[in-house]
């Protein structure tokens, strides 16, 4: 899998230039669809950040997820770039020559939010819904309007977190397609308690396992994704039924110890073949409604994608993308109640 690196220009405060199709830009400064801006003199102005690219074998480059959150509650919005965000904003409620022109950027995908993830209250005694994702899709052709986000999305994938002895249980059910049930698939994450992995069940075939690793220069946090080797065990070698691991799982360990000792380093039989990493950036400003922007690079080991074709289009984003985005989500999650648990004891 291949993700784009993109610098992009746009702020909020700022109009988007548009060079879709090479038509013309939409005339902005049409009176009536100008809306005054009350005076702030507090208003902090979301800079725009050149990152650092991140590389693996010199064939990897990065995709930068820009999240929000737009109502100051637990629904956050994520768009492919921060120049996808300013244009949705700039293209709301759009009349005469700009409505057709957004009609027909919204159509293909441009300039509209990718998901919305709602975070749900967990409930430490049994299973419970930990995290919603809702993909959303461009309007329908046959209805002359914009991008309605309460409309115009369905549910790609439902999260469930169960405390275990040892570790957390994450299952993750996937709607790719609510048209066709039998697309439908589900995955296991398994995190445990002492020891820095979270264990994927089979995707595509492989084993995967998500290791931290603090040694990305200015992050937040950082996991490596890997391909366990034949050798390798996982978590998720003899889930049952319920998807629990098997007690005789040789990297369960004490659950005494597992609990009560602090978390262990990466050690380097947990690492596999690198295949990817996901991080939070800690060089960007943020407040409470933008958040820091998640970063990914993967190689195409995963999917084999052909060539680099992601674009500013929802509509480019793979479903390969969606997943790990979902996982890595739940990922950014959990360290958020960490880094939160670690302020609280200052």
């Amino acid at each position: 899998m291949t993700f784009l690196s993109r610098s992009s220009k746009a702020t909020e405060e700022e109009l988007p230039a548009y060079d879709h199709h090479d038509e013309a830009a939409p005339a902005y400064s049409n009176e009536k669809n100008v809306k005054p801006e009350k005076s702030d003199s507090k208003k902090r102005e979301v800079p725009v950040v050149d990152f650092e690219p991140i590389e693996f074998n010199g064939k990897m480059v990065d995709w930068d997820y820009m999240c929000y959150n737009e109502n100051f509650s637990s629904e956050i919005l994520t768009f492919v770039s921060q120049d996808a965000r300013a244009k949705f904003k700039a293209l709301k409620g759009s009349e005469g020559q700009n409505f057709d022109h957004a009609l027909e950027l919204q159509r293909e995908g441009f300039a509209m939010p990718l998901l919305r993830t709602d975070h749900h209250t967990f409930a430490a005694l049994h299973s419970t819904r930990y995290m919603s994702f809702y993909k959303f899709i461009p309007p329908p052709v046959s209805e002359n309007r914009l991008f309605d986000r309460k409309k115009d999305k369905f549910k790609f994938c439902e999260a469930t977190k169960e405390r275990c002895a040892s570790y957390y249980k994450y299952e993750l059910k996937f709607t790719p397609d609510p048209q066709d049930p039998k697309k439908n698939f589900s995955l296991y994450m398994i995190d445990h308690h002492r020891y820095p992995i979270k264990d994927i069940s089979l995707y595509n075939g492989q084993r995967l396992r998500w290791v931290a690793d603090n040694s990305w220069r200015r992050s937040k946090w950082s996991y490596t994704l890997n391909i366990l080797r034949e050798n390798q065990p996982s978590l998720i070698d003899d889930l049952d039924s319920n998807g629990r691991v098997n007690k005789n799982n040789p990297l369960l360990g004490n659950a005494w110890k597992n609990n009560l000792l602090p978390m262990t380093k990466p050690r380097e039989d947990f690492v596999g073949d690198q295949i990817g990493v996901a991080l939070e950036t800690s060089d960007y400003y943020h407040s409470i409604q933008c958040l820091p922007p998640l970063r990914f690079a993967f190689s195409d080991i995963i999917k084999g994608e052909k060539g680099e074709h992601h674009t500013e289009s929802i509509n480019s984003v793979s479903q390969d993308s969606l997943v790990f985005l979902c996982m890595t989500s739940i990922i950014k999650r959990i360290e958020d109640i960490k880094e939160n648990a670690r302020r609280a004891t200052y």
